[in-house]
């Protein structure tokens, strides 16, 4: 009978677990034109790119006036990079901030980096399936046509939210609660 009550409390929380784990939120972007100038510490000065969009899958997608958006990316320094993506009609798709740049990597005409711990703000209703409200992420980046000072970089965004440590929390009480809450009372 114990182990038919400890089989419940994991079953509930595996399916609380679930949703978490059922989809990784996020964006590629394809270059189309203009350049970013990534360095060491952040970006030698705001930096644009014309860019279409694919879901992580590689679907393509163009949430509000597509099929084009403008991504441009500025600052330097720890938590000092940010930036937006606007659409075609130069609607905001979203902003993000708080963003330090951890990887930044040359060799011949390949470049690649990475920016971590943005926060991303003022998502647009059309985009919030790939950026959630009140999430946060990276945004990476690479290029095969790097010139010494800028090159034309496809990457993505990646975006969690809070959501998932409250689910292994919740998950976590319960199981535990499973444990003291069917104990064999005597």
């Amino acid at each position: 009978m114990r182990s038919i009550k400890w089989f419940v409390g994991a079953a509930i929380g595996a399916l609380l677990l679930a949703p978490g784990f059922a989809k990784a939120n996020g964006i590629q972007y394809i270059y189309v034109s203009g350049s970013f100038q990534p360095t060491s510490t952040g970006f030698a000065s705001p930096s644009s790119e014309l860019v279409t969009l694919t879901a992580l899958n590689a679907t393509p997608i163009s949430p509000g006036a597509g099929p084009n958006y403008t991504l441009t990316v500025s600052g330097s320094g720890a938590n000092n990079i940010q930036g937006d993506l606007k659409d075609s009609a130069n609607n905001l798709m979203f902003h993000f901030s708080n963003g330090t740049m951890s990887i930044f990597q040359t060799s011949g005409n390949n470049a690649t980096f990475a920016v971590t711990g943005i926060k991303y703000s003022s998502i647009a209703s059309s985009i919030q399936s790939y950026i959630p409200q009140n999430s946060s992420g990276s945004f990476t980046g690479s290029t095969t046509s790097w010139n010494g000072t800028m090159g034309a970089f496809n990457g993505q965004f990646n975006a969690s939210t809070p959501e998932l440590g409250s689910s292994v929390a919740m998950a976590t009480m319960l199981v535990g609660a499973g444990f003291l809450g069917f104990r064999k009372r005597r």
